[in-house]
């Protein structure tokens, strides 16, 4: 994104592209007259495919794209109620007990599921010397291996936890909503049947989590992690005074591997860090309607893509360095499905967004400086020509500009990387040249810097004591654009006819004698 926003700017920094390459002189003072460059640079150049991307009718469109995605072990809390104490243990009997289960926080409806975590306690007590063997069944739960789970009474009578870690709950074949657990209790003894031996606790009312679940739920949410789905952004300065932005949408790609239908719920934020200036979008269709999306079937996950153009435009201008997804959640929705749905913990919701803003802007007068400065290294030779051969220099240039957008550039040469543009101190020296835009030449054909092709000539003339500059080994040359103000809103398109062409001369006079 920070090289993306920037290449806007790149076809105004024609001035400071060309290499010039030491010429071999003769041992006399001479006038020199060399072409630097002749060429083309076009505006589809520009064009990345992942920052900047070609639009409808060529127009360019900046774009910025982020992921936004669930957890990866999503587990459903699921607490029973069950807790019943002295249960008889009548010798030779085979007892069938039916107890009523359900979620004490009307979460959910649980028709199957697979226990992560969670546990069933018993405690056998007042038991007879003479008991041989109690056993629980119970017929609804199934160990890993489908074995019935069952608890056997070995002697302790303290209460005991049984883990059902892995165990399957629930019916199997989904024909009904799991609402009744159904055991039986199995008791021998060496005294007749009929003879009560001792008593058994059941509790089965702490919360365990499911793995995986078959079923409804209620008020039910998946989060989004935290900062997945950040986009920092860096601009030139002071560009929020400089561009306004005309439009812009967020795209939202999702897929859904969670089986049940969900709402998604969330905001989209924009900061400027630097002001403090926050705007903030809520994740809703240009209706103001909510955005859902299908569950996941046995084809593959459910999927939705959504276009919200309302308030994107209004939160890209204040040209916010931090977009994110702020507190965004997927609400599971049973009221938009036929049936129950499922969610195993491995499943996730993934969202792919990009925001695209087509370079359809206003230009105020108004200044922009790049953050970063651009280094100049010189050799040795050419810094020992700058200093004491070239007695003055004029740069030429002939510029077709095709594109609707000019500017003043200022260029601060200094020895440091930070300069303040408005204090002559911070720096060696400035020069400062115009390029017209496409609108402006046709409108002025007549003005001086103009000729018969539509070409603006450009010079730019250097003394003595300024060549001298280019003696140090190392200089910084920072940047300063001031936008050529527009009557309405301009577009730039990447077709074949948007382009800067540019033809450059160096006229100098140098001192050459017989060392050089």
């Amino acid at each position: 994104m920070k090289r993306a926003v920037l290449l806007l700017l790149v076809i105004l920094l024609f001035v400071v592209s060309c290499e010039i390459k030491k010429p071999v002189f003769p041992e006399w003072d001479v006038n020199l007259r060399v072409p630097l460059m002749s060429r083309s640079f076009f505006v589809s150049d520009l064009v990345d495919s992942v920052n900047i991307v070609l639009g409808d009718d060529d127009v360019l469109v900046l774009r910025g794209t982020g992921m936004a995605y669930t957890q990866q072990d999503v587990q459903v809390h699921y607490t029973p109620q069950i807790n019943v104490a002295n249960i008889p243990l009548i010798s030779g009997i085979d007892q069938p007990l039916s107890m009523p289960i359900s979620d004490a926080q009307n979460r959910v409806e649980l028709w199957y599921g697979v226990i992560s975590s969670g546990a069933v306690k018993a405690r056998f007590s007042n038991v007879d010397p003479q008991l041989q063997q109690a056993k629980l069944t119970f017929n609804d739960i199934r160990r890993p291996d489908g074995s019935v789970f069952e608890i056997a009474f070995d002697g302790n009578t303290e209460w005991v936890s049984h883990s059902l870690v892995g165990c399957r709950i629930g019916n199997e074949d989904l024909s009904a909503e799991f609402t009744q657990m159904n055991v039986n209790l199995t008791v021998q003894s060496g005294l007749p049947n009929g003879s009560n031996v001792g008593t058994l606790d059941l509790r089965f009312n702490e919360r365990f989590h499911l793995s995986e679940l078959h079923g409804l739920l209620h008020n039910f949410d998946i989060p989004v992690l935290e900062n997945a789905g950040t986009i920092d952004i860096s601009y030139p300065e002071n560009v929020e005074n400089t561009i306004r932005l005309m439009e812009a949408k967020l795209k939202l790609n999702i897929q859904n591997e969670v089986g049940f239908a969900c709402e998604i719920q969330g905001t989209m934020r924009a900061e400027r860090t630097d002001t403090g200036q926050v705007v903030i979008v809520p994740l809703v269709d240009d209706d103001g309607n909510s955005l859902t999306i299908p569950p996941s079937d046995e084809n593959g996950p459910g999927e939705g893509e959504f276009i919200i153009e309302n308030g994107i435009g209004e939160m890209m201008q204040i040209m916010p360095n931090k977009v994110s997804l702020l507190n965004m959640k997927y609400v599971v929705r049973n009221d938009l499905m036929d049936g129950i749905g499922s969610l195993r913990h491995t499943d996730r919701v993934l969202a792919n967004y990009q925001v695209d803003v087509p370079f359809t802007m206003i230009l105020f007068d108004s200044y922009l400086k790049l953050k970063e400065p651009i280094e100049l290294t010189i050799d040795q030779d050419n810094r020992r020509l700058f200093d004491d051969r070239i007695e003055r220099a004029d740069l030429q240039f002939l510029v077709l500009n095709k594109l609707p957008l000019g500017c003043d550039m200022q260029m601060l040469f200094s020895m440091q990387p930070e300069v303040d543009h408005t204090d002559p101190s911070t720096y060696l020296m400035k020069k400062q040249v115009t390029l017209h835009s496409y609108q402006w030449v046709q409108n002025n054909p007549d003005h001086p810097s103009v000729n018969s092709n539509g070409e603006q000539l450009i010079s730019l003339g250097l003394s003595q004591n300024e060549v001298s500059i280019f003696s140090n080994p190392k200089l910084y040359l920072n940047l300063v654009f001031t936008m050529e103000a527009t009557d309405g809103p301009i577009t730039i398109k990447g077709s074949p006819a948007d382009y800067v062409r540019v033809k450059s001369m160096i006229n100098a006079v140098v001192h050459v004698s017989e060392d050089l």
